[in-house]
């Protein structure tokens, strides 16, 4: 949940879209190479495809209470999550696609294959996206 949340997803949106992905995962798991990226893979192109639906998205709900927060949530962190949430969500897509690829621990390589670009153009998104954090994140105190 925590990288579709990285690319701008609501957390009801992230929850459904994972679900997705592991019933995808369930039927097809003897023919899944690599589950990690092949999930993250799914995932993400169900959120693209919930994104680009022409359903009007329904309002956040408070989530106080939710099964989805567990009751020993280190609130701290918590909130410097979703501060920085908000942050990323001022980049475009591509570059918060690629920084949500990076921050699950792949590399350019691996990022570009699996989004069909080339090394040299995930850098780059990389590279543009981390001067617009620095100044977001500046802007906002963290940093």
């Amino acid at each position: 949940m925590a990288f579709l949340r990285w690319q701008g997803a609501s957390v009801a949106d992230a929850a459904d879209c994972v679900q997705e992905a592991m019933i995808q995962a369930y039927v097809r798991w003897s023919t899944i190479r690599d589950p990690h990226a092949w999930c993250r893979l799914v995932a993400s192109r169900r959120y693209a495809h919930r994104c680009a639906s022409l359903e009007e998205p329904v309002a956040d709900t408070d989530n106080a209470g939710s099964p989805l927060l567990a009751a020993n949530t280190d609130w701290d962190a918590f909130e410097q999550r979703h501060q920085i949430l908000r942050v990323l969500e001022q980049l475009p897509l591509r570059q918060r696609q690629v920084m949500a690829w990076t921050y699950d621990g792949c590399t350019p390589t691996e990022i570009a294959e699996t989004l069909v670009m080339t090394p040299e153009a995930v850098r780059s998104s990389l590279l543009k996206a981390r001067k617009k954090l620095k100044i977001l994140l500046e802007g906002e105190g963290v940093v």
